[in-house]
């Protein structure tokens, strides 16, 4: 639990490093065309993350998605997620997995 703008937040990982990173992981589950379910949720998880930052400008926000689903849907997960989030420093889909130790050693 972390303190936001207005109330306190809970997160799925906090990390203290050299700034705090902030790591919030979710199933996305596409088998049809639309997606706005989903796009709810990112957008949902992309606000906490400016509620946190509201409070705690210094901290760096990771979401950790895993894509289930229709892979011919993918590419469109990456577009809504690279047009949809603004407070998220990063962003992990299923198989970037691995950059997650990097990103958190940079940081």
């Amino acid at each position: 639990i972390i303190e936001g703008y207005k109330r306190k937040l809970n997160v799925d990982f906090i990390i203290n490093s050299k700034s705090k990173i902030i790591i919030e992981a979710t199933s996305i589950n596409i088998t049809h065309r639309s997606i706005s379910p989903n796009r709810t949720r990112i957008c949902n998880i992309d606000h906490r993350f400016q509620m946190l930052k509201k409070k705690n400008p210094d901290v760096v926000t990771i979401m950790v998605l895993e894509f289930t689903g229709k892979p011919i849907y993918l590419p469109n997960v990456k577009r809504l997620i690279e047009t949809e989030i603004l407070n998220t420093d990063y962003y992990i889909l299923n198989n970037e997995l691995s950059k997650l130790p990097d990103i958190i050693k940079a940081n």
